[in-house]
């Protein structure tokens, strides 16, 4: 059972000092310690009996920034936000000095063109009042007509079965329940920011997304948290189904798969399930698109789990 807010807050802070290994320097994050042992036995022994417990600290030198960061939000919000995509292409060449200066000389030219065919504008000169027309007077017997009419009476509510004429406290009753409040914000501060995009964007790289997901399987396999490793896996899933792979992205998969295989993936414990599974059954349904990439290529004439995998989803295509 999931610890409650109250008991999350009043917690000891828990010290984490993260990323040395791959970040090239360390960051330090402090954080409830009962959000995190909530997440599974190994959790709970780390931040409550560990020898890293008696001084509030451990050491994850091999877990990026940002991978941490989003391990954190799970934490206390259940979910975690996802990376934007990254446009890609190459980066803008800077102006010449040259360019620079005859730009700012035609700027200054085409100013001084403006000031002088600039006309002032003729003054316009306000347009006499006109006093409103006196209404007609109405007549006597008009007046008359009129306040005898019988005032209009609009039909009340319709009373519950039974009661002939609504009660006082029918009527308050009903225009309380009728109140509005609505909201000013969202009831999810990061509404928009955790589910996969239902759109593909073609000139954006989908390797740090794809790495995002990856990373956070990886850890919740490595600390036994099978909803993280389930909640990654369920948004890796949908980002590679709208995913269209063509010859400017192949890269991106075999990003994925290098992770995998030979990155921080190789210390999971779940052999051809979970992460891999799904990397080798995206790989065998696209192998002849991916066939063309040096790179992928060059990932499985490396050999080892990868060249196992792939081989087995593609007997199971061909069966």
């Amino acid at each position: 059972m999931p610890a409650s807010f109250q008991e999350i807050i009043n917690s000891r802070l828990f010290k984490f000092i993260i990323g040395e290994a791959v970040d090239g320097s360390a960051s330090e994050f402090s954080v409830h310690e009962d959000a995190i042992a909530q997440l599974s036995t190994p959790l709970r022994t780390l931040v409550k009996s560990s020898p890293g417990a008696r001084v509030g600290s451990a050491v994850w030198k091999d877990v990026n920034k940002e991978t941490f960061e989003r391990f954190v939000q799970f934490a206390y919000t259940g979910n975690y936000s996802i990376p934007k995509t990254e446009k890609r292409g190459h980066k803008k060449k800077k102006p010449s000095k040259a360019a620079i200066e005859r730009a700012e000389k035609e700027s200054k030219e085409a100013a001084l063109k403006a000031e002088k065919e600039a006309v002032p504008e003729p003054e316009t000169k306000p347009e006499p009042e006109t006093k409103p027309e006196p209404e007609p007077e109405t007549k006597q017997e008009d007046t008359q007509s009129t306040e005898t009419q019988a005032p209009e009476i609009k039909p009340e509510a319709t009373p519950p079965s039974g009661e002939e004429k609504p009660s006082k406290q029918y009527k308050l009753t009903a225009n309380f329940t009728s109140l509005s409040y609505p909201l000013l914000a969202s009831l999810d501060n990061y509404d928009g920011t955790c589910e996969p995009s239902p759109t593909f964007e073609k000139s954006h790289s989908y390797s740090n997304v794809f790495l995002s997901h990856a990373s956070l399987y990886v850890l919740g396999d490595v600390h036994l948290v099978d909803s993280l490793k389930a909640l990654a896996l369920f948004k890796l899933h949908k980002t590679l189904c709208t995913f269209e792979l063509d010859n400017e992205n192949i890269g991106d998969i075999t990003d994925l798969a290098r992770y995998a295989y030979t990155g921080e993936g190789k210390e999971a414990n779940e052999g051809i399930g979970g992460l891999r599974n799904l990397v080798c059954q995206y790989m065998a349904i696209h192998a002849v698109e991916l066939a063309i990439d040096a790179r992928f290529m060059n990932l499985l004439a490396g050999g080892g789990q990868i060249v196992k995998d792939f081989f087995q989803f593609q007997l199971q295509r061909i069966n």
